[in-house]
């Protein structure tokens, strides 16, 4: 996490109508900067606007969005297109979807490792043995149920830093490298 500058007292922050921002960063409005659709689609997010995304999670004001099913009325789309939120410089911005695709491909990866060991495990359940043979299945056993619960308390760990990260990295309190 080399990317990731310390916080300094030198920082410059400007007050907003969103609170305090960094003072190279701007405050727009959604609209401004992407589109607002209603959608029932089940495609996974694009890396480019999970940025925005996040941003509109960090927000203090929660938009309503009354409607059926997972489409918008025009109205809730115009309430969320005026919302405002910080829009730090590109580069910065770019930074911080590194980082934290980063922790998502770690976190994947320690699922995917998880569910290999779950299934190894109960791959060599399902199999009939003599009982000296169950008796080291056991012990074998044991140590997956062990290896995959330092997985899962890992992953557990990774998904709370990356909490973490996304907070104080929208907030700008913790700048990264351009």
């Amino acid at each position: 996490m080399k990317q990731i500058d310390s916080l300094q007292a030198d920082r410059k922050f400007k007050k907003t109508e969103i609170g305090e921002i960094p003072v190279d960063w701007e405050v727009r409005e959604i609209g401004d900067i992407c589109g607002v659709v209603g959608s029932s689609t089940q495609s996974p997010l694009v890396n480019e606007y999970w940025f925005q995304f996040f941003c509109i999670k960090l927000n203090k004001k929660k938009p309503k969005c009354p409607g059926s099913r997972n489409m918008f009325k025009e109205d809730s789309k115009k309430k969320i297109r005026s919302l405002k939120i910080p829009l730090p410089p590109l580069p910065e911005q770019r930074k911080i979807v590194e980082i934290l695709t980063t922790f998502n491909v770690l976190i994947e990866n320690k699922a995917e490792i998880i569910k290999k060991k779950d299934q190894l495990k109960r791959g060599i359940m399902q199999q009939l043995h003599t009982l000296s043979e169950q008796k080291k299945m056991a012990t074998i056993l044991a140590v997956i149920d062990n290896d995959i619960e330092k997985e899962l308390d890992y992953k557990k760990k990774l998904d709370e830093i990356k909490q973490g990260l996304r907070q104080i990295l929208l907030n700008g309190r913790v700048r990264v490298k351009k």
